[in-house]
């Protein structure tokens, strides 16, 4: 396992570094107490499990976490702060973890067992899944320290709600880390389509367009699901169906 140790505190982080390298020989542990460079030594190393210090860079702690978790979804990040009430923010952030100061040395190691842990599933997942799928045709999720791969081909729609994007999949339905514009970006062109400020719905999994009212309109799926069409969406989904018919 090799672990990055990004924290502000010198004499603490090369306390932890000490204790970790006598204690877990099979670890690979590295350190970083400056936020400038953090995020190099990062892509670097290419660590499993990195413990971050919330306050690195006077508090830029989850800006780096969500820099980590967008360059790559393989690591697991343990964040570190001073209050508990900052919890929900490091989650939110992409965390798996949040431990509190001072920090017992147990709560540690229990961080990076399942942060480690967290980090081989999803590895084993994207072999799993890389026979069949390019790197970049799936989504992860990620809930209560499970870890699950979702081909895109499986997918039916992605429903944004509040601060969540659910994955509708042939197999229900999941919640994932990613915003929906984000989703668009990554797949739209090929394998999505707009309908709603708050909806990307498969293009293979659409069966109609059915309008009640002047302005109310809902894609109807193959699989029965219904989603609304906002008004600027209607012309582009007519066009895709429109070209179908004609064999487009």
């Amino acid at each position: 396992m090799k672990v990055l140790i990004i924290e502000s505190d010198l004499r603490l982080c090369r306390h932890w570094v000490s204790r970790l390298r006598s204690e877990r020989v099979d670890a690979e542990i590295h350190q970083t107490s400056e936020l400038r460079g953090a995020f190099g030594a990062f892509q670097q190393l290419k660590p499993e499990v990195v413990l971050l210090d919330l306050q690195i860079g006077h508090g830029r702690g989850l800006e780096l976490c969500r820099r980590i978790g967008d360059w790559s979804e393989r690591t697991a990040v343990v964040v570190i702060g001073s209050k508990a009430s900052d919890a929900c923010a490091a989650l939110d952030a992409g965390a798996v973890d949040f431990l509190v100061r001072p920090l017992e040395y147990e709560r540690l190691e229990q961080a990076l067992d399942k942060a480690a842990h967290l980090s081989a599933g999803l590895r084993t997942e994207r072999l799993r899944v890389a026979e069949t799928e390019s790197p970049f045709e799936f989504v992860a999720s990620r809930l209560h320290g499970e870890l699950k791969i979702i081909p895109i081909r499986e997918i039916r729609c992605f429903r944004a709600e509040d601060k969540y994007v659910t994955a509708v999949h042939r197999h229900g339905e999941d919640l994932i880390d990613e915003p929906l514009w984000r989703l668009e970006e990554r797949f739209g062109a090929h394998h999505f389509v707009r309908v709603h400020r708050n909806g990307l719905v498969a293009r293979q999994a659409i069966r109609s367009l059915r309008s009640s009212g002047r302005h109310r309109h809902t894609v109807i799926l193959h699989d029965g699901q219904e989603m609304p069409v906002s008004r600027r969406h209607v012309a582009p989904l007519r066009r895709l169906l429109l070209d179908r018919l004609n064999g487009g």
